[in-house]
């Protein structure tokens, strides 16, 4: 470490590195046209960067309505599934309570006050 101090105080003492003429200059024009260049480069870099999250974004969107469709398939499936066992729960109660009561609900109405189960006669009305 004592070393590398001692160089560096060397070139400090040394009246070159201080010479302004020595030192690399740019115009004025060049210096707004260095930083112009390199606001662009960033301004090109953050778009660049947008774009990517915005296609990822898409992406992530894109993925979700496929689970979202998968699972909307999977509820109409499920309701498919409980319809067809409600449907074989309503045609077992419905054949017991036709054997029970000796008549067939087909072509009927039922009373909700009474509960009297009224033939509709097709052929006579």
């Amino acid at each position: 470490m004592a070393k590398a101090r001692k160089k560096v105080a060397d070139k400090v003492k040394d009246a070159e590195f201080f010479n302004i003429d020595a030192v690399a200059k740019m115009t004025e024009g060049q210096y707004w046209e260095w930083r112009a260049t390199m606001e662009e480069l960033q301004n090109a870099k953050l778009k660049s960067k947008v774009a990517e999250l915005q296609k990822q974004t898409m992406e992530l969107q894109v993925s979700e309505m496929g689970f979202k469709a998968k699972l909307e398939a999977f509820k109409a499936q499920d309701a498919a599934e409980h319809t067809k066992k409600i449907s074989v729960e309503y045609q077992d109660f419905r054949k017991r309570l036709e054997d029970k009561l000796g008549v067939s609900l087909a072509d009927c109405s039922i009373d909700p006050i009474n509960f009297e189960i009224i033939p509709l006669n097709k052929e006579g009305s």
